[in-house]
């Protein structure tokens, strides 16, 4: 759980973007604060949030994080609101706990954990998933009722016609940053190129 002070900054971010933008909105709170990213989703307005250890365990850099799909589930429905819950499954800088497989893992998240959403990455962040495990991810959510798989990292202009052949959208950060460097700001013309990317691979 994270300070109250980041639950208000991130209350007044959000609310901003929404003011500034007509298309759906998510929240992220790190690392693994869903009943924060789910009160701040329905008192701005947001449409779904995303986390990063739904089900199952896993090893971090900030040590074992636990799934949390029983009180996230619950808080929901308190809440009385609609928000979406996208999930992680073997999210970036982490390992499981145990040997699951990746089918297990995604099936496990959807059917028992009730994730409306899946998301696959890298190890790291700005690597992308396998080709391999993307095919595999892909094959287990349309099994499960056509579960909506995003892409959560590695993202870039050469590879997003073949990431999205297997992927409803991506989140993408680094790539989109100035170098390609995380911690930078935005680099308008790297969007720009991104974007142009998209739309020459799925043109309208």
């Amino acid at each position: 759980a994270v300070d109250p002070a980041v639950v208000s900054a991130m209350t007044l971010a959000v609310q901003r973007v929404r003011q500034l933008v007509s298309i759906p909105v998510g929240v992220n709170v790190l690392r693994n604060d869903g009943k924060s990213a789910m009160a701040i989703a329905l008192c701005t307005g947001a449409q779904f949030i995303r986390v990063n250890v739904l089900a199952g365990a896993m090893i971090t850099d900030q040590g074992l994080i636990e799934g949390i799909a029983y009180e996230l589930l619950r808080y929901r429905r308190t809440l009385g609101g609609d928000i979406k819950i996208f999930a992680d499954v073997l999210v970036k800088h982490s390992q499981p706990l145990g040997n699951p497989s990746l089918p297990y893992l995604i099936q496990d998240t959807i059917e028992r954990s009730l994730a409306d959403g899946i998301i696959i990455s890298g190890a790291i962040t700005g690597e992308e998933p396998s080709l391999h495990d993307l095919k595999t991810a892909y094959e287990v959510c349309q099994g499960c009722n056509h579960t909506p798989l995003w892409i959560g990292s590695g993202a870039n202009p050469n590879n997003i016609s073949q990431l999205l052949r297997y992927a409803d959208g991506v989140i993408v950060g680094s790539s989109l940053k100035r170098g390609g460097q995380i911690h930078h700001p935005i680099d308008p013309l790297r969007v720009q190129r991104f974007m142009e990317a998209v739309h020459q691979s799925f043109p309208s």
